[in-house]
């Protein structure tokens, strides 16, 4: 792992295990800052990985997605979101999102993928340990994004390792 790889790793972990216990305004805060600070290295990479033009209306998912009515979108983006779930509660998450999705229209989850030996990258795997210590998630490979998303009904799978902390992965209703 490069200095900088271990530098993030380790400030998103204290930040997430302060925020997990205590949950302190100030630490909220500083977890939240992380995540842009990350997000402003790795954004530009993820989100040139495709060409995203030819969909005109995107939703970016956040709050109650299990029971919020989604949005009509021709794309959705989870950003962060699946690796904190089992594959169940991935399934159900997705299928509502085809459900919701304009035909044609596509889904862009972000995550840090695991190699498909599952023996890298390093980050990520350190990442993946501590979502099942601190969630009921995990970090997976691109093979097993391809399982959930085509159970959905997604299709036209791609994934794309940036180089960065997060990969994209663009699949087609």
């Amino acid at each position: 792992m490069s200095s900088s790889e271990d530098h993030w790793y380790r400030l998103l972990t204290d930040y997430a295990n302060g925020f997990m216990v205590s949950q302190s305004e100030g630490e909220r805060v500083q977890f939240m800052q992380a995540l842009r600070e990350v997000w402003s290295v790795s954004g530009r990479s993820v989100l040139t990985a495709f060409d995203l033009s030819l969909f005109p209306l995107v939703c970016d998912l956040g709050g109650d997605f299990f029971k919020d009515r989604l949005p009509e979108a021709d794309l959705y983006i989870l950003a962060r979101i699946l690796h904190d779930w089992a594959d169940g509660k991935c399934s159900q998450l997705l299928e509502r999102v085809y459900q919701s999705c304009k035909p044609g229209g596509g889904i862009l989850v972000i995550e840090s993928l695991l190699d498909e030996d599952r023996r890298g990258p390093l980050l990520t795997q350190l990442y993946s340990l501590n979502m099942l210590v601190q969630t009921e998630g995990q970090e997976r490979t691109p093979s097993h994004y391809h399982a959930l998303l085509s159970s959905a009904g997604f299709r036209d799978f791609q994934f794309k390792k940036t180089g960065v902390i997060y990969d994209a992965i663009l699949a087609r209703k």
